[in-house]
């Protein structure tokens, strides 16, 4: 029998509905547990309220409290900050290079890919902690003690492999 495992946890700052949702349920397929910030400003509340995640994902052009800012201030006033990602459209190495140097740790385009957030994330959690009724993103091996392992093979492609993700997404959109 597999021992429970908590699973790790993200926040997702992100503005767009659209954008948040995709996000939000490829980090859920992936088994992950996941908190939405709509600005860096909701982002900054929910960490002064000690709920602190095991990385966040950044969006960097926001209405309130945009990312670079968000960024500066976790940074800056937050201990034990944890890493952030940034994601924007704006793939200017320039900007890219603005995030690297308030203390991003990586980047990702925009719209997120699910084998983007398959090679990136487990460069940035100390441990890879999925749920463990999360079958279908196991491996053979399922747990070593410390972590649960995902089956990469299982979602090589980006999108193909979550239809489920859009259609759900789609349906929302009909019932608001």
């Amino acid at each position: 029998m597999v021992e429970s495992v908590s699973k790790n946890h993200i926040f997702v700052v992100e503005d767009n509905y659209i954008n948040s949702r995709l996000t939000v349920s490829m980090l859920e397929r992936l088994g992950l547990d996941v908190t939405i910030a709509n600005n860096g400003q909701e982002a900054l509340d929910l960490l002064r309220q000690g709920v602190v995640p095991d990385l966040i994902l950044m969006d960097l052009q926001m209405p309130i409290m945009d990312g670079i800012e968000a960024t500066k201030i976790i940074q800056s006033s937050i201990n034990l900050a944890p890493p952030i990602i940034a994601m924007s459209a704006n793939v200017d190495q320039s900007y890219q290079q603005e995030c690297s140097d308030i203390g991003m740790v990586d980047f990702i385009e925009k719209p997120i890919k699910l084998a983007t957030l398959r090679t990136i994330l487990p460069k940035h959690l100390p441990t890879m902690r999925l749920n463990s009724d999360v079958n279908l993103w196991q491996d053979d091996t399922h747990i070593n003690d410390e972590f649960i392992t995902i089956d990469v093979n299982a979602i090589e492609k980006d999108y193909s492999e979550c239809w489920d993700i859009f259609y759900k997404l789609y349906r929302d959109f009909i019932h608001y």
